[in-house]
C-alpha cells in the first residue's frame, strides 16, 4: 500500500514527455499550451493544474483562454481550473473573468458559487 501511494504521490509531481521525465506544473503547462498535443490531453492538463495554483499555472490558463483558436471543451476546462486557483488565492479577476465567453464564464461561476461564494459577492 505504502509503495502504491509513493508511486501515486511521483506520479503526480512528474510526467513523462517523451524520453525524459519533467517536474509538474511545468509538464502540465507545455502539455496544455502546445497545440499539437490532443484536446483532451490538453483538457486533462488543464483540469489537474488546479492542484498547482501558483502564478505559472494561472499565467497558462489565461494564455489558453485568450486564444481565439482554442476549442470550446478546452476553454471550459482551462476556466473551471482558473476558478479553482482563484479559490485558493482568495481573489478573483473579475475583468478577466467578465471576457471570458458564455460557456467558459458559466463554468468559472459555478465553482466561484460552489466553492467561494464570497468572491462573487465582491462583483
Amino acid at each position: 500500500m505504502r509503495l502504491r501511494l509513493a508511486w501515486a504521490g511521483l506520479l503526480r509531481q512528474f510526467t513523462a514527455r517523451g524520453d525524459t521525465m519533467v517536474e509538474q506544473p511545468n509538464g502540465l503547462i507545455t502539455v496544455l499550451l502546445d497545440e499539437s498535443v490532443d484536446q483532451a490531453e490538453r483538457g486533462d492538463a488543464a483540469l489537474d493544474l488546479r492542484e498547482y495554483p501558483n502564478k505559472s499555472s494561472e499565467d497558462a490558463l489565461r494564455e489558453v483562454l485568450k486564444r481565439p483558436s482554442t476549442h470550446p471543451l478546452l476553454a471550459e476546462d482551462c476556466a473551471e481550473s482558473l476558478a479553482f486557483i482563484w479559490c485558493e488565492r482568495g481573489a478573483v479577476d473579475l475583468e478577466f473573468l467578465r471576457s471570458l465567453d458564455e460557456a467558459a464564464s458559466s463554468m468559472a461561476r459555478g465553482v466561484l458559487r460552489r466553492y467561494c461564494p464570497d468572491l462573487l459577492a465582491c462583483g
